[in-house]
């Protein structure tokens, strides 16, 4: 049976959260080795990049000997610690150790109620939001029906962390004539799939030469990458905003089996432009106007408008659109200055390597010094983390009101307590 490529971090995301329960009793380091090993085997079987599966292998098995994952004594807490080991030595989004059953304390990630949103902006530009790409080809046949008629188009993808390859090929199917080639996937086996653009609904047609501009975030990753990465190397339009997450690499077989219920999410498939033979996997997709997260959608709009201008008949309107979005940028440049001051405690550095910096008056946090997630405040001290899976962090307060620490929550692990260290 032939799978479909799933280019997702969402869909790690969806099994690792399946269940309610982890297996809770006493894992054994006998238990934990035959895991490591048969993990090993599966990474030097079928990781896109052959050494490199192998040497990821060869490290864990090396860091078990050394005593790595003795302290880790239940399932739970062993799957998690070697989930966040094997992240840190391959540096692969896409690659997970999943739990035999999914533990979320009642606090599972709640997913967008719709997949993709439309809306036409003042000077007839489209804006098509991107939350995820876990839905239809029909969806995206409805929404780019509904914005057929508009003068430029803006795809927003700053909250998407990725989705079905199927749809990435459907949306994309729009900006490039039929028959021509979206993408290349290169698999482990050195075989190449061409995905092509292709043909249309009747009553659909191809959105072509008018403006196109994605609009970006760190923590745009997978299928929306690609999105942007076709955009940009095909030479469509721009991207606007931030360098994307870097998650490049592709699944299209079915998780190995580790053993005791646990599974391996392993990438086996490499997505390249089909000219240039390259890949945004780790790098990720770099704007061509860089601009912070909260600012980019507004930034790109004013361009595309400027854009317009001279060949519009309506002049007005869009001089009228361009200043009032100037003005919410003044608007939110200052709301940013005063939640710099408001979020002034909590900027630092925590545990051994996690940070919490200030962006444009958003909050994110660093961790292990290479992973970037965007906090959003829920309540004093509570905040929501924007990334796969989701997550909590909970900031920790002396008696004299000084912020000591914090403790993160993810649903499928125990909460973790970050010490504040001196500046």
């Amino acid at each position: 049976m032939k799978l479909r490529t799933k280019i997702s971090l969402v869909a790690l995301t969806l099994i690792m959260n399946a269940n309610s329960a982890f297996a809770e009793g006493k894992f054994s380091a006998e238990q934990k080795t035959t895991v490591i090993n048969k993990l090993a085997k599966a990474l030097t079987q079928r990781y896109v990049l052959v050494e490199e599966g192998k040497a990821f292998g060869k490290e864990l098995i090396e860091l078990n000997k050394n005593g790595a994952f003795d302290y880790f004594d239940n399932q739970r807490e062993f799957t998690f610690a070697l989930d966040q080991k094997l992240s840190e030595i391959s540096n692969d989004k896409h690659i997970a150790v999943i739990p035999a059953k999914g533990f979320d304390n009642g606090t599972m990630m709640q997913m967008p109620d719709q997949h993709v949103e439309t809306s036409i902006l003042a000077g007839n530009i489209g804006l098509l939001t991107i939350n995820d790409l876990m839905g239809t080809p029909e969806e995206i046949d409805k929404a780019m029906l509904k914005l057929a008629s508009t003068d430029g188009l803006l795809i927003d993808m700053r909250h998407c962390p990725g989705g079905d390859e199927n749809v990435v090929a459907q949306l994309m199917s729009y900006f490039i004539p039929e028959d021509d080639t979206i993408i290349e996937m290169h698999q482990r086996d050195h075989d190449v799939r061409l995905v092509k653009s292709r043909q249309l609904p009747a009553n659909a047609q191809r959105y072509l030469n008018k403006p196109l501009t994605a609009v970006t975030s760190n923590f745009t990753g997978s299928g929306c990458e690609e999105i942007s990465f076709d955009i940009k190397y095909h030479d469509l339009g721009y991207i606007h905003g931030e360098n994307t997450a870097g998650a490049g690499f592709a699944l299209q077989s079915e998780n190995a089996d580790i053993g005791y219920g646990l599974t391996a999410s392993i990438p086996d498939t490499a997505p390249k432009h089909p000219r240039y033979n390259f890949t945004f996997e780790k790098v990720g997709v770099a704007p061509d106007f860089k601009e912070s997260a909260p600012l980019a959608l507004d930034k790109a709009y004013q361009m595309m408008l400027s854009q317009l201008f001279d060949s519009s008949k309506d002049k007005k309107t869009l001089k009228n659109a361009l200043f009032n979005s100037i003005d919410k940028t003044n608007k939110i440049s200052f709301k940013s200055v005063e939640s710099s001051r408001k979020y002034r405690d909590y900027i630092g550095s925590y545990g051994k390597k996690d940070k919490i910096i200030n962006e444009q008056g958003q909050l994110h946090i660093i961790v292990k010094g290479n992973h970037t997630f965007g906090l959003t405040e829920i309540k004093n001290d509570l905040f929501s983390m924007k990334m796969t899976g989701g997550g909590k962090v909970r900031f920790e307060r002396d008696q004299q009101g000084n912020i000591t620490g914090y403790n993160l929550y993810r649903p499928h692990t125990n909460e973790w307590t970050f010490v504040k260290r001196a500046a």
